[in-house]
């Protein structure tokens, strides 16, 4: 009945509609209450065919809500359904709707619960999801779970407070109510200098390791990020040719890069696994995740080129691609790719390859499943309910935690089966683990992860219209920034030179990038540069040189704002 702002003296709740504390969901459609009862700290409500228990906790500057018991068989629950008057800014990401004002926020506590914002600046839609599209500057905030993921156990944190008093407010809440959370990361980020400085793409090995840490010094770039240093994504061990000393030669660069002043940074394709990695090869893991099931109509010999199924084989890939979803059946131990679809009967796959991957061809009997592995960017993932998840995370931690890692970037978590689950529960798997602080990045904003994610704003590089190109970037930027609470950087940039594709990177463009990342104090991050005399743009150490005369001035904070805004 009421959402009252005490500071501004100002009801924040849109009455246009009678609202509901909380609906169900049960067998696709849903129940309103139809009496609620509160006693003590629990509030039971009361439905047609269910009854949910909610417990709440009434803390200074937030309120705490926990399901505690669910009678009937209950698909979905969704707290809250709030319209709300500020609106001017929603971010899904942080879980905020606020104007220049007052803020709400819904920050759930663990992966059963998943927090809603709506506004007109993202979904357009009512918090039921329904075609309704919301007035300007007016938001929607629910908190929704399902009984895929957990009923009893959701919990969530619901806060109203004056805009200015947010990440305080924030701060004090997740650390309450014990969340996953990072002193780097959510309402902490802005706060920590390390969200500051810029960083460089680099194939480090134990040889160059030198010549990478005078460059970065040269260009005033605070951290070196370590890409291509696995020999498979998976079991993440180091590659011999770079590391020959393994794991102990990897731990022995970053200590010459902390040595040196600067930070190191361990690059990840979170969740992926190589087709080389032992999860995949010589026997695939069990748990990997499959997207569709077929049924062998008849038998399979070791030898056979063409597989007969029960059910028809639509809307599959026949090629194996970066940007693809995979032409690969997994049955028992063997691996089979295809090359062809039988679309018309005998139903089933053509120009089959026996014992892909390193695996051994099998027989296989009528009746036996054949199953489509899920794959993304080219490689395997796996099950997002399985303990896999948990080893491929200990093995990602393993590295950062021993070699002393300052930085992690969790690249193509987007890729995970499950959804916004899938992703979630891949990301908090692997930051768990971490046993010293990290600065994290990743490809994917998402909603659980915001609490230790670090930064936003890593684009992959243009090659035409350089400064439009940086306006835009520096815009987008900033208006995630504001909504979502978190620093921002202008990456990933590269230093051109001419090829066919396109014409070299001027001196004046590349000023530009350096003149608007002090302008809007945005730290940078640069790939296709290398050390040595012979790097990809000739003008590469005219450019350095430049870069980290900016990067300089810009972490020093001497430069008066106003001059900053006549820059912007």
């Amino acid at each position: 009945t009421s959402f009252f702002d005490k500071t501004g003296n100002r009801e924040q709740l849109v009455l246009a509609q009678p609202g509901y504390f909380l609906t169900v969901r049960q067998g696709g459609r849903t129940f309103v209450p139809q009496n609620c009862h509160r006693e003590n700290d629990v509030l039971s409500v009361q439905f047609e065919q269910s009854r949910v228990a909610v417990q709440i906790g009434i803390r200074p500057r937030h309120l705490f809500f926990q399901v505690k018991s669910v009678e009937g068989d209950v698909d979905e629950l969704r707290l809250f359904n709030l319209l709300v008057r500020p609106g001017q800014r929603v971010s899904s990401i942080s879980g905020l709707a606020q104007d220049d004002e007052f803020v709400v926020a819904v920050r759930a506590t663990n992966l059963s619960m998943l927090g809603q914002v709506y506004g007109r600046s993202s979904s357009g839609l009512s918090p039921q999801g329904d075609s309704v599209p919301l007035p300007n500057q007016i938001a929607g905030v629910s908190a929704v779970a399902t009984k895929g993921h957990g009923l009893n156990g959701a919990s969530v944190i619901l806060i109203g407070c004056p805009t200015g008093e947010v990440r305080n407010v924030l701060q004090e809440a997740l650390e309450r109510e014990d969340a996953v959370r990072s002193s780097l990361g959510g309402p902490w980020a802005l706060d920590a200098p390390e969200t500051q400085g810029s960083y460089v793409f680099a194939t480090v090995s134990e040889q160059n390791a030198d010549a990478w840490i005078e460059l970065a010094k040269k260009a005033g770039i605070a951290e070196i990020h370590m890409i291509s240093w696995e020999q498979s994504l998976g079991h993440y061990q180091p590659r011999k040719d770079l590391f020959p000393n393994g794991l102990e030669g990897l731990k022995q660069v970053v200590e010459k890069i902390h040595a040196a002043g600067l930070k190191a940074g361990m690059h990840t394709l979170t969740g992926c696994l190589s087709p080389s990695d032992p999860w995949v090869t010589t026997k695939p893991d069990p748990r990997l995740a499959v997207d569709v099931r077929f049924t062998l109509a008849a038998p399979l010999d070791e030898k056979a080129d063409r597989i007969i199924t029960q059910e028809k084989p639509e809307n599959l890939d026949t090629v194996w691609a970066y940007g693809g979803h995979g032409n690969v059946l997994r049955m028992g131990d063997e691996l089979i790719q295809y090359s062809g679809l039988a679309q018309e009967p005998p139903y089933g796959f053509t120009g089959c390859r026996r014992g892909a991957f390193g695996t051994q061809p099998q027989k296989h009997e009528a009746g036996a499943v054949a199953e489509h592995l899920f794959v993304r960017y080219g490689c395997f993932l796996p099950d997002e309910n399985s303990t896999l998840v948990d080893e491929i995370a200990q093995a990602i931690a393993d590295v950062y935690n021993t070699c002393g890692f300052d930085m992690i970037y969790m690249d193509g978590a987007e890729g995970m089966p499950g959804g916004w689950y899938g992703i979630s529960r891949m990301r908090e798997a692997i930051f768990r683990r971490l046993k010293r602080p990290a600065l994290v990045e990743a490809s994917c904003w998402d909603y659980h992860s915001w609490a230790f994610h670090s930064r936003l704003g890593a684009w992959d590089h243009p090659n035409w219209g350089l400064k439009p190109f940086v306006d835009w970037h520096c815009r987008s930027n900033e208006e995630h920034r504001r909504s979502s609470l978190l620093p921002v950087q202008l990456g990933w940039w590269a230093i051109l030179g001419a090829d066919r594709d396109h014409d070299a990177e001027l001196p004046d463009e590349f000023e530009y990038l350096c003149v608007k990342s002090l302008a809007f104090g945005m730290a940078m991050s640069f790939q296709g540069v290398a050390p040595g005399d012979n790097p990809p743009c000739a003008r590469q150490p005219e450019y350095l040189e430049m870069l980290g005369r900016y990067e300089r001035l810009r972490l020093s904070n001497v430069v008066p704002s106003a001059i900053r805004e006549r820059l912007k």
